[in-house]
């Protein structure tokens, strides 16, 4: 799987060089997409950064949200971060397995070009059944990088959503 994800990131890197974010590109306009279990968030703006990504995801805070917690979330994250081409919901659901080797990987709806981080963290996002409990013990078989910072921020990001 790590391999796959390299070969992925590789492959798109001369896009990534562009250093926008998002989805879909249409002129200097991107779509930036942030889906949950029971949600899908989404902008539509031009030329967006790592920075504006971030603002973006907490655009979508409760009005209730103290501006402190935000500003305590919103600091974990850097403005430089590399833009990598990134799948966006890997799950067991999303990955196709034959002969003990992956044959496929679906489900690329959410696929696109985001901060480095976003693909760790969306990892931990995966829903999974009680045969998959060992899924999220995984991540260091599959990416090279963790973001235990960035992991723990989205995780206050998701929690001040708007349900």
């Amino acid at each position: 799987m790590r391999l796959n994800m390299a070969q992925t990131r590789s492959t798109a890197a001369l896009q990534a060089k562009r250093n926008l974010v998002g989805s879909a590109f249409a002129g200097p306009f991107s779509l930036m997409v942030d889906q949950h279990a029971l949600n899908t968030y989404w902008a539509v703006r031009p030329k967006p950064t790592c920075a504006q990504f971030v603002a973006f995801l907490t655009s979508l805070f409760v009005a209730s949200v103290p501006a402190i917690v935000a500003s305590a979330v919103t600091s974990h994250f850097r403005s430089d971060y590399a833009v990598r081409f990134t799948h966006g919901q890997l799950s067991p659901k999303n990955i196709v397995v034959k002969n003990s080797k992956i044959v496929c990987i679906l489900g690329w709806d959410n696929g696109g070009w985001y901060p480095e981080w976003w693909e760790y963290i969306k990892f931990f996002e995966a829903r999974t059944g009680p045969e998959n409990q060992d899924w999220y013990d995984y991540a260091t078989h599959i990416f090279v990088d963790t973001f235990q910072d960035e992991l723990a921020a989205y995780q206050g990001i998701a929690r001040c959503q708007r349900p």
